[in-house]
């Protein structure tokens, strides 16, 4: 760590405090302790977290100061997981005016609670609305929340909002919220609002407003009060996070200009978009391989333990988890759907396969009881999940309506953009105008708005999830399904 840097930092935050820049450090930070009311009897993390706050100081600016390598290490001291190394506390004293021996091991029972780390993590943070119980099941996303916490933590601007899009059903919100759970130890507030329209953006906007200050009644309805006072508290106020959920029509975070701007909180938001700008970083969530599907149907079947792996169960109830994983193609919706049934109803795997053959659209359109008036972070069944996402479709455009209908009967796996393009003379009146790549891009995007198809640029090919395809399919009336299967295989 340069010299420089540090000294550089400390006239900074003089210039802040309007202290001289002449009076050594050390008296600054005693003025500054009296001035905001820290005492020396506090538990030492307390009087860094205070500090860290009064002084507006950036975990980038955190590290500078006490020369750490990592920021998880302040965060960690924050949170009273660890306690600082020798040079650490040499630094605290120098910096913070935290006495040497205010960390003393003989003393940790009088600043640290006696508690386990799992303990320590279950904390939640003053300002916290999230309105979902913690996913109780979770498979095969460590990743992407690794990725999340990596691209927070970088500190960069652009790394500030992150989406997390993909299909209805897909895993966004279960991620998200296993996300809010995991690392809400990291925060000082995490406020959850549904986004899904500007009215319910703006009324989630507004109990934070109100938990921020006491709004007048004359006020409560003018937007641009609600989201200066949102902003200013953002810019001012450290380690915060934002859920914006169901996000379908992300004009209405760049409208509202919903972005940090600056190294102090995070925004997280869940998209049914592939296209989210680029003020916005994104994750595009995919389906459940088998088995991972298979360890979300089992353990939500009851069939298994969660500490348990794929070949702890018998090999029947193994091989026909990943069929029936392959036969909902790794949809986690559907998986926990299939697997309530099987708890519910007490059948058997076998049998559930066998009824899910022969009755497939009763068991996509079943909902499990058990979720009912439950904190359910998804109340739709698998069939009506997309309806909303059909009759958007439907009303902005016809074209991208049929090219629907004609991928529901191909199969669903890199499917050549050449068979719309090159067939469109033959697909209909909607798709005659579809004989170049440019023209074929304006009605694809319709369908990607939605995630309701993944497009392999590289490749030039189209996927669609099967269920998206039984499902649309069963929209359609026999006259029109026959047309369609004429015109697929014609």
């Amino acid at each position: 760590m340069e010299y420089n840097a540090r000294e550089e930092l400390l006239k900074k935050l003089k210039k802040q405090q309007r202290l001289r820049e002449d009076i050594p450090w050390e008296r600054c930070i005693k003025y500054l302790r009296e001035k905001f009311g820290i005492t020396g009897d506090m538990a030492p993390y307390v009087q860094i977290r205070l500090l860290r706050s009064k002084l507006n100081l950036t975990q980038e600016e955190m590290m500078v100061l006490f020369d750490a390598d990592e920021a998880s290490k302040i965060s960690r001291w924050e949170r009273q997981i660890n306690v600082p190394r020798a040079a650490a506390r040499e630094n605290l004293f120098k910096y913070f005016g935290i006495p040497v021996d205010a960390w003393d091991i003989q003393n940790e029972k009088k600043f640290i609670p006696q508690r386990s780390l799992h303990e320590r993590e279950k904390d939640y943070p003053p300002i916290w609305n999230i309105p979902f119980d913690e996913p109780s099941l979770f498979v095969g996303r460590e990743d992407v929340l690794q990725h999340l916490y990596n691209a927070f933590s970088s500190e960069k601007v652009l790394s500030l909002t992150q989406a997390v899009s993909g299909l209805g059903g897909v895993g966004k919100t279960s991620t998200v919220l296993r996300y809010v759970y995991k690392y809400r130890g990291e925060y000082q507030a995490i406020w959850w609002i549904d986004a899904s329209t500007q009215e319910s953006l703006m009324a989630g906007l507004l109990s934070l407003a109100k938990q921020i200050r006491k709004i007048p009644d004359s006020k409560s309805q003018e937007s641009s009060f609600v989201l200066d006072i949102v902003k200013k508290w953002m810019k001012e106020t450290p380690h915060w996070l934002l859920v914006l959920d169901n996000v379908d029509d992300i004009a209405l975070v760049y409208n509202n200009d919903i972005f940090p701007t600056s190294r102090r909180g995070h925004i997280l938001l869940t998209t049914r978009t592939q296209s989210v700008g680029s003020s916005i970083q994104n994750i595009e969530l995919e389906s459940l391989n088998s088995e991972n599907g298979a360890l979300l149907l089992l353990n939500t079947a009851g069939l298994m333990n969660a500490n348990k792996t794929l070949y702890d169960v018998v090999e029947q109830d193994r091989q026909n988890a990943l069929h029936l994983s392959h036969l909902v193609g790794g949809l986690p919706l559907a998986l926990t759907y299939a697997g309530a049934y099987i708890r519910e109803v007490q059948c058997s795997l076998a049998a559930y396969i066998r009824l899910y053959e022969s009755r497939e659209m009763e068991l996509l359109r079943w909902r499990s009881s058990s979720y009912i008036n439950k904190k359910f972070a998804y109340p739709n069944s698998v069939a009506t999940t997309w309806t909303l996402s059909f009759e958007k479709v439907e009303q902005s455009s016809p074209a991208a309506v049929d090219l629907l209908r004609l991928y529901s009967f191909l199969s669903p796996d890199a499917i050549p953009e050449e068979i719309a393009i090159d067939g469109s003379s033959r697909l209909g009146f909607n798709l005659q105008g579809v004989r170049d790549t440019f023209a074929f891009d304006q009605v694809i995007v319709e369908l990607r708005r939605y995630s309701l198809v993944n497009r392999n640029a590289e490749n030039r090919t189209v996927n669609i999830h099967r269920l998206v395809q039984i499902v649309f399919r069963d929209r359609m009336d026999v006259e029109i399904q026959r047309e369609w299967v004429e015109r697929t295989i014609g």
